[in-house]
């Protein structure tokens, strides 16, 4: 407990450790809301196909970590959320118009691909609050 008790005495601990859980709820629920979104224009195997062109960003992942450590958060953050949402709302436009499985299919994957690093980047400021 007195380990907890000297982290949170560090100033703005409080809130990154708010934004730390927060971003912890996001992966679960992208999957599930993407797969209701395309699932009520696509048949349920398209649509998880679809769902499942989301895991990619995955596997990119560390490369948008490296960016973090390499360069100032705005250089890499900011891109990186404009493209997440714009991709996000061409991918409800395009599934409103019955776009197809392939356009989703494309979008869901620069979504994945563009989601800012929210682990990575709460790992760097943890390092850089905490002394030692």
């Amino acid at each position: 407990m007195r380990k907890y008790r000297l982290l949170f005495a560090v100033p703005g601990s409080r809130l990154s450790a708010v934004a730390t859980l927060t971003g912890r709820f996001q992966p679960g629920m992208y999957a599930v809301a993407l797969l209701a979104l395309a699932s009520s224009h696509l048949d349920y195997g398209a649509a998880t196909l679809v769902v499942a062109a989301s895991s990619i960003g995955a596997m990119t992942s560390p490369l948008r970590g490296r960016l973090l450590d390499r360069y100032s958060y705005a250089v890499v953050l900011w891109p990186l959320l404009v493209l997440h949402i714009g991709a996000l709302v061409l991918f409800v436009v395009g599934a409103q118009a019955d776009a197809g499985a392939p356009a989703l299919f494309c979008l869901a994957t620069l979504a994945s691909v563009s989601l800012p690093p929210v682990g990575t980047f709460n790992r760097v400021i943890w390092r850089r609050k905490l002394p030692g």
